[in-house]
Parts: structure tokens; C-alpha cells; sequence
């Protein structure tokens, strides 16, 4: 005759239980996820703008928008020597 065997709780969990990670707290969502992300978007939007690359097309349509956007891109022109 067999002997009784206690039922073993299974986890949920897909890793072993011994290599769980701690969570992450707030520090490290900000320095390894949310600064990166910002400076890739600054990366790409400055590589697009240096080599005149453009993904979508803006059509301006209100003056005062357009005569901001020229003196943003005169002083981008100066500032970069161009």
C-alpha cells in the first residue's frame, strides 16, 4: 500500500522561486527607462534635423506659428555654424 503524500503548491510564478528578482522601485524606472527613452528621441530628432531628414511634412498655417518657427530655425542655423 502507498503513502499518503501532502499536495505540493505549485507557484504561478515561471521562474524559480530562489532566482526571483526583487521589483524595481521609482529610482531605477526613471535612470534606466525613462531618461534612455528621452535621450534616443533627442538623438533621432537631432540626427533628422542635421541631415534634413524628415518624417512627416508640416504645413504652417498660422502666421505667428511660422514666424516662431523661423526664428527657431535661424538660431539653429547660426548655432550650428551653418
Amino acid at each position: 500500500m502507498g503513502q499518503y503524500r501532502p499536495p505540493v503548491e505549485l507557484s504561478s510564478m515561471t521562474r524559480n522561486i530562489f532566482t526571483e528578482e526583487e521589483p524595481h522601485g521609482a529610482l531605477w524606472l526613471i535612470f534606466f527607462v525613462y531618461i534612455p527613452v528621452i535621450l534616443l528621441v533627442f538623438a533621432i530628432r537631432a540626427f533628422m534635423l542635421v541631415n534634413g531628414v524628415s518624417i512627416i511634412s508640416i504645413n504652417i498655417i498660422d502666421p505667428m506659428v511660422l514666424s516662431l518657427y523661423q526664428d527657431f530655425s535661424d538660431l539653429f542655423l547660426i548655432a550650428t555654424g551653418q
